[in-house]
């Protein structure tokens, strides 16, 4: 649904009311109910093994903004603009048992009835309800100084809220806040005692996305043949929730999902007559192989994620510079620089790792009993990311006859980031930097050394 009002007043004053409803419900369920069987041909039968998944979401936007022309007051004239917007997402509803009612097993050889090597059931009840609120308001101003110049400047304030969970029924969350009270992680890394000694705290709202903008453009003869252009920014975003909430969120609920039973025996699991275990009879047979972690009565596995209770929105400061020169009647160069550096992205870095030389994780190392699953991907959801983006854009546009015309462009471009995939900062020997678990800046392109930037 989208309903829109529209009210002139008095001439030089718009105001202009948006109301927005979306409604979306999606459920994928498997076709067949027969067990997941796989083969080393890569052939898999059965049930799929993706589903079953559910998304469903409900959102409510209510948008207002006025606008008003002032003449005079310090130059020829004032286009001013102030309104707010609200988003109220009661549902954002998720589930994450894939697999689940269904039996998996790992053929050796590519038969149906050949032996087996692996076994595995998932059972729980993995989902999330996250329900989000965004409020933002704003004001700027395109201020015309004079026939050459007009400045651009304004302000914006946005407060999300929904990222700050109750994770109280999350026990590996329970660990880490009491061992952060306790002080226990103040022996770790200073970046790493720094962001886990954040869980002593209660959650708290991110209010401090205050967001000044301005921007020029300049004739500089006066007569359209030559634009300079210049802006500043401080941009808010909303965290991505795959990147902090999403998983952190079914562990808070208290329920859990994950692998009850599993059986591994590469050479072929064996029943206990000796023979090869198959598809089609039962698993009592195998019962007393279950190599899946004990868990008590009426609990499931975790995830193993969670929330910093003091997570911040992700932010960008982004500076542009340009020129627009006219070579000729029908021709343009352009050439703009842009710099964008980004704070506070929202990651999950893999912190209980192993001590070098030992099987021993750092992080459970501390707390009274390990955390679960007691592995690297049991990790908190940080707002510690960093990223740069720097480029030099040059463009030449040329309009043709008959309504044609082309543009070519060349960008020169440098990218870093600290946030990278899960195996990255692993060394040969899949252990992390213990000095520096939270990665520095990587950077992906330019391709060679004669394309890069200075540093």
């Amino acid at each position: 649904i989208n309903l829109n009002h529209n009210w002139v007043v008095g001439g030089s004053k718009l105001n202009e009311f948006v109301f927005q409803y979306a409604d979306f419900n999606n459920f994928i369920s498997s076709r067949s109910s027969a067990p997941n069987e796989s083969f080393p041909n890569g052939v898999t039968i059965g049930a799929n093994g993706n589903t079953p998944q559910t998304t469903a979401q409900k959102k409510y936007q209510f948008r207002d903004d006025f606008s008003w022309h002032v003449t005079g007051k310090g130059g020829l004239g004032h286009d001013f603009k102030v309104g707010a917007n609200f988003i109220n997402e009661p549902r954002l509803f998720i589930t994450f048992n894939t697999g689940k009612g269904a039996t998996f097993y790992t053929h050796i050889d590519n038969t149906l009835t050949g032996p087996i090597s692996t076994v595995t059931i998932s059972d729980g009840n993995a989902e999330a309800n996250i329900p989000l609120k965004q409020f933002a308001t704003y004001f700027q101003d395109d201020w015309r100084v004079s026939d050459r110049l007009t400045v651009n400047y304004g302000i914006r304030y946005d407060v999300i809220s929904g990222f700050n969970l109750d994770q109280s029924k999350n026990p590996n969350f329970v660990l880490i806040r009491n061992a952060a009270i306790a002080g226990k992680f103040n022996s770790l890394p200073a970046p790493v005692a720094e962001q886990l000694n954040h869980f002593a705290s209660d959650p708290t709202l991110d209010k401090n996305n205050f967001q000044p903008r301005v921007g020029l453009v300049y004739d500089v003869r006066g007569n359209g043949k030559d634009i300079v252009r210049a802006g500043w920014g401080i941009y808010t975003d909303v965290g991505y929730t795959n990147s902090n909430v999403l998983f952190a969120a079914a562990d808070a609920s208290g329920q859990g999902f994950g692998t009850v039973f599993n059986v591994d025996q590469s050479a072929g699991i064996k029943n206990p007559d000796g023979s090869f275990f198959r598809v089609g009879p039962p698993l009592s047979n195998i019962a007393n192989q279950n190599q899946a972690s004990p868990i008590g009565p009426g609990q499931y596995p975790l995830f193993g994620q969670y929330v910093d209770p003091l997570l911040q929105m992700p932010y960008q400061m982004q500076t542009n510079a340009g020129w627009s020169h006219e070579l000729t009647a029908d021709t343009v160069f352009n050439m703009d620089f842009v710099d964008s550096k980004g704070r506070d992205l929202n990651t999950r870095p893999r912190l209980n790792q192993r001590i070098p030389g030992t099987t021993i994780r750092r992080i459970s190392a501390l707390l009274p009993t390990p955390l679960s699953p007691n592995a690297a991907s049991n990790r908190p959801a940080l707002s510690v990311g960093e990223a740069t983006y720097a480029a030099l854009i040059t463009s030449v546009r040329r309009r043709l006859s008959k309504g044609l015309g082309y543009t070519a462009s060349y960008t020169l471009a440098r990218a870093k980031s600290t946030i990278v995939s899960s195996v990255a900062p692993l060394n040969s020997a899949n252990i992390q930097n213990s000095a520096a678990p939270l990665p520095s800046s990587v950077q992906n392109g330019p391709t060679n050394g004669s394309d890069a930037l200075p540093p």
